[in-house]
C-alpha cells in the first residue's frame, strides 16, 4: 500500500507545515523538464489556505513498506518537490467549493531568465559546440550576474546551478537569444539523445548535470511489462503519422528575400514512398549550417512516431519506485530505458509519470519509442 505525505516550506527552506492533507484527487507528475502538482484543499480552512504564497516548494513524499520503498529508517521518502505558483476558488453546480493550487517542477525557475546578451556573441552564437556546453553556458551565464547580460540574472533565495559537463555532448549549432533559457536548452538537446537533468540538493536547491544517451538507466533486459506478465493495464499504442513531417525546409532569419533558406533535409523514416513536407520558420537562427542543423532537429521532433501508454500495475517484481533502489527486485524510474509487450516487443524510454491520490494511488506511466542515435 503507498501512503502519501505533503510537506509545505517557504521559498527559503524553512518548513511551514509538515503535514499537507489534500483532498482526494491530488495529481503529482514527473517528466523531463516539467511536470506540477496539482492539489485541493477546503477552502473556508484558513489554516491551510493562508499560507500558501508564491515561490513556496511543496514536497510529496511517499512510502510502501510492502514492496520496500522506504527510507534507511522505514520511513517516508521525498518522491519530487514543487514551486508553488497559482491558486485557485471554485464553486461548482452542486455548490461545492473547493480551493486548487497548482505548483510546478523546479526546471521552471529556468523559465523565469531569458537569454539576455548580445545577438552574435560567445553568450548567444554557438557554431560546432556540443550540447551540454551549450546549455551549461546558457544556465549558468543566465542565472547569474554575468559581465555582458543585460541585467543581473540571479536566482533571489532558490539555488540553481549547473555542473560543468565532463563531455561536451553530441556537436551541433544554436543561436538562441532573447527565449527563456529552460526552453532553450530543451530545443538545444531535443532529438540528440543528450539530456540536462535537474536534481535536488537541498529543500531550495538544485543542481543540473548532463547525460547521454538516456536521461536514465537501461533496464531493458531487466524492467519489461505485458498483459501476460500482469504490470500492465490499459495500454493504448497508437501511430501518429498524420501532419507528420519526413522531410522538409527552414527560412531563418532577416525578412523576404534575405532570409536564408536550409538545403533539403530528411529525417529518419522518410522514403520516396514516405514523403511528408515540412516547412519550419526558424527566426533565431542566421548562419546556414545552424539552419541545417535545426531543421534536422525539428524533423526528430515531430517525426512519426509510436505513442504508447499504459497504467502500471504494481508487482512485488516490477515497480515504478521514484529512484529508490530497492534490494532484489526491478524498479525503474523517469527516462529509463524498459521494454514493453504488446503487440510487438517495444523498446521504450519512461518520458512521465503521473501519480495520483484517492482512496488507492494509481500510478500512471507513459512511454515513448526509443530512436537510438
Amino acid at each position: 500500500m503507498w501512503e502519501n505525505l505533503f510537506r509545505h516550506l517557504d521559498r527559503y527552506g524553512n518548513v511551514k507545515r509538515a503535514t499537507v492533507r489534500p483532498l482526494a484527487g491530488w495529481v503529482a507528475s514527473r517528466n523531463y523538464y516539467g511536470g506540477g502538482l496539482v492539489f485541493s484543499l477546503n477552502p473556508d480552512s484558513a489554516e491551510d489556505v493562508t499560507q500558501f504564497a508564491q515561490w513556496d516548494v511543496v514536497e510529496h513524499w511517499w512510502r510502501n513498506e510492502a514492496l520496500g520503498v522506504v527510507s534507511e529508517g522505514g520511513g517516508f521518502v521525498r518522491h519530487q518537490s514543487y514551486i508553488f505558483r497559482e491558486r485557485e476558488i471554485a464553486t461548482d453546480d452542486n455548490g461545492v467549493t473547493r480551493w486548487t493550487g497548482y505548483a510546478y517542477h523546479p526546471w521552471t525557475l529556468l523559465n523565469t531568465r531569458r537569454i539576455l546578451f548580445d545577438a552574435k556573441t560567445a553568450h548567444t552564437l554557438f557554431e560546432g559546440v556540443g550540447a551540454f556546453t551549450i546549455a551549461h553556458t546558457l544556465i549558468s551565464e543566465n542565472t547569474a550576474d554575468t559581465l555582458g547580460r543585460w541585467r543581473d540574472g540571479s536566482l533571489v533565495d532558490f539555488v540553481l546551478t549547473s555542473n560543468s559537463p565532463s563531455d561536451a555532448g553530441p556537436i551541433t549549432n544554436a543561436q538562441p537569444r532573447g527565449g527563456m533559457v529552460g526552453e532553450a536548452v530543451e530545443r538545444v538537446l531535443d532529438g540528440l539523445r543528450g539530456y540536462a537533468v535537474l536534481a535536488q540538493t537541498g529543500t531550495n536547491a538544485w543542481a543540473v548535470t548532463y547525460r547521454a544517451p538516456y536521461f536514465g538507466n537501461d533496464f531493458r533486459d531487466s524492467v519489461v511489462f505485458s498483459l501476460g506478465r500482469g504490470n500492465m493495464q490499459q495500454p493504448r499504442l497508437r501511430l501518429r503519422t498524420i501532419n507528420r513531417p519526413t522531410v522538409g525546409l527552414g527560412v531563418g532569419a532577416a525578412d523576404g528575400d534575405a532570409r536564408v533558406l536550409s538545403g533539403v533535409r530528411t529525417g529518419a523514416s522518410y522514403s520516396v514512398r514516405n514523403d511528408v513536407e515540412g516547412y519550419f520558420d526558424v527566426r533565431d537562427v542566421e548562419q546556414a549550417a545552424q539552419l541545417d542543423n535545426a531543421v534536422d532537429q525539428l524533423l526528430t521532433a515531430e517525426r512519426p512516431r509510436e505513442e504508447f501508454t499504459f497504467q502500471v500495475v504494481q508487482t512485488a517484481d516490477t515497480f515504478y519506485s521514484g529512484g529508490v533502489g530497492v534490494g532484489g527486485r526491478n524498479t525503474y524510474d523517469l527516462g529509463d530505458v524498459v521494454t514493453a509487450e504488446y503487440y510487438g516487443t517495444h523498446d521504450c524510454e519512461v518520458t512521465g509519470v503521473e501519480v495520483r491520490g484517492g482512496d488507492v494511488t494509481q500510478i500512471v506511466v507513459q512511454t515513448d519509442e526509443l530512436i537510438e542515435a
